[in-house]
């Protein structure tokens, strides 16, 4: 009998919140397909245990149907979202492993192990101060791709070249337009007076949700921005949300930040996607 059903038998009648303690020192929330929680035990797409760790929270998260792992990792709690912090594991929903390293603050730190849906590595890398170093790329087949650091490949969607063992670029094709869209590039695209002079035009207009004052609502959200050849803001998205009318008013001050200095590609302008972190900060 899995995890899951025997908890439902043991606890069904019992359950009368989405949180329920199985330990002095754990919980386990369950969740709907929509990621919702839920009460609903045999509707449950999947469940989360949680175990407290001083300042960091270590989830584990599985499939209700056959306990199957997500992912594993530890989490620190910012505001009113977890961001990562340490060992992080992920797992393909066939069960093979996915991804395997560590996080500092949210950002990939140290050696990274990728693998594809069948099991073969993808990707050996070393993050550092948010610079990516290839060991290896290697196809579905086992073939590597890169030699003495350099080379070109295809992962997924993205078109990626590394030259002296450091990612060059990375970009994907607009499925309507049909340009380059990057999200590396060796110059980024940049605020006109700077992102110093960005964030601070952004404190100037960014008006703290009255909804989220009443709930206490903290965080970052985060906003991917598209900024054209031209130098122009011309797409903006939520990429992680904390609600609260927080999303909104994040959008809104970003929309304003209409001037910037293209993004550049040995010496030619390229559109460029990037994603920035908006905070929100109670006084």
């Amino acid at each position: 009998m899995s995890f899951m059903k025997m908890l439902f038998v043991i606890l069904s009648a019992l359950l009368s919140s989405c949180v329920l303690a199985q330990d002095a020192d754990s919980t386990v929330v369950f969740y709907d397909e929509e990621g919702e929680t839920t009460v609903d035990l045999e509707d449950a797409f999947s469940y989360r245990i949680i175990i407290p760790r001083k300042e960091l929270s270590y989830i584990r998260h599985f499939y209700a149907a056959n306990d199957q792992p997500i992912f594993e990792g530890t989490f620190r709690r910012h505001g009113a979202t977890m961001i990562k912090e340490g060992p992080y594991k992920s797992w393909y929903d066939n069960g093979k492993m996915e991804t395997e390293g560590s996080y500092v603050r949210g950002h990939k730190e140290g050696l990274w192990k990728l693998y594809y849906f069948n099991g073969q590595q993808s990707d050996e890398q070393f993050y550092h101060d948010d610079k990516i170093k290839y060991y290896q790329h290697w196809d579905e087949d086992g073939g590597s791709t890169l030699v003495n650091g350099n080379g070109k490949f295809t992962a997924g969607i993205q078109h990626v070249e590394v030259i002296d063992s450091l990612v060059f670029s990375i970009f994907s094709i607009d499925s309507l337009t049909r340009d380059s869209v990057y999200v590396v590039v060796p110059e980024n695209a940049e605020y006109k007076g700077g992102m110093q002079k960005f964030y601070d035009d952004i404190e100037k207009d960014l008006k703290y949700p009255k909804l989220a004052r009443e709930y206490l609502t903290q965080g970052i959200v985060y906003v991917e921005l598209t900024i054209d050849k031209s130098g122009k803001l011309f797409r903006t998205k939520v990429k992680q949300s904390i609600g609260a009318g927080c999303d909104e008013a994040a959008l809104k001050a970003v929309e304003k930040r209409t001037s910037w200095t293209p993004a550049k590609l040995r010496g030619k302008p390229v559109i460029q996607k990037m994603v920035l972190p908006i905070a929100f900060t109670l006084k």
